[in-house]
């Protein structure tokens, strides 16, 4: 148990065979021959039965490191789970197939469905992402293939997710690349959506309001000159 190194470990206990066999071999042959081989005997049991109490050791203790460092992981992914869930802005894993694999609450009501019926699916099957211009990307323009392609984040400012039923819901999209802990492949990408339908709303009310009043200040200075 006292030895950190299962290898040391058994380097000693055949070190310690090795010179027991020794010490019986230039043992003076006679009448205590017997008594001096049992006790060598004796001595290489004990030898080995501390080797092997020291692997066992070392095995429960590595035992143990495993079954902590799986508990953390566990912990971390169910924290990271919940914090998926409750994320008030549309949020979706998505895997390199293009399929999603988690999605939470805000992610599905925006495309109008559920998320059970959201799993498994790829976005475009419920709703079409688009440009704000209502232009379509092509399967080159794919923001999501080219992330997990070259793993560079990519955020989009102008887009229109646009559902079945007509719904348009006016967005920004960042997509960012999933890369998996131990070999930094990347194994998919996050997709976060956040809803600016109602900022882009008051900007254009702004900006109509602006030109309107542009145009009635506008329209009294070019009738006084005739006026005159």
């Amino acid at each position: 148990l006292w030895l950190r190194s299962s290898r040391f470990t058994l380097l000693v206990a055949l070190l310690a065979t090795a010179l027991t066999v020794v010490g019986f071999l230039l043992s003076p042959i006679g009448g205590e021959e017997f008594k001096v081989f049992l006790n060598r005997s004796y001595a290489v049991v004990a030898i080995w039965a501390v080797a092997a109490a020291g692997q066992m050791g070392t095995q429960l203790r590595r035992t143990e490191e495993s079954l902590k460092a799986a508990e953390q992981n566990l912990t971390l992914s169910q924290l990271e789970a919940a914090v998926f869930r409750s994320a008030g802005d549309p949020t979706q894993a998505v895997g390199p197939d293009g399929r999603i694999v988690a999605i939470n609450a805000a992610g599905a009501r925006v495309m109008g469905v559920s998320v059970a019926e959201a799993i498994g699916k790829k976005a475009g099957e419920m709703a079409a992402m688009i440009r704000s211009d209502g232009s379509r990307y092509t399967a080159y323009e794919s923001v999501i293939a080219l992330v997990l392609a070259d793993g560079e984040e990519r955020t989009l400012t102008n887009e229109v997710i646009l559902r079945k039923d007509g719904n348009r819901t006016e967005v920004t999209r960042t997509v960012s690349p999933l890369l998996d802990i131990e070999t930094g492949l990347i194994t998919g990408v996050v997709q976060v959506t956040h809803d600016v339908t109602a900022q882009r709303q008051i900007e254009r009310a702004k900006s109509e309001f602006l030109a309107m009043t542009s145009h009635e200040l506008k329209t009294p200075l070019t009738a006084i000159p005739a006026a005159v």
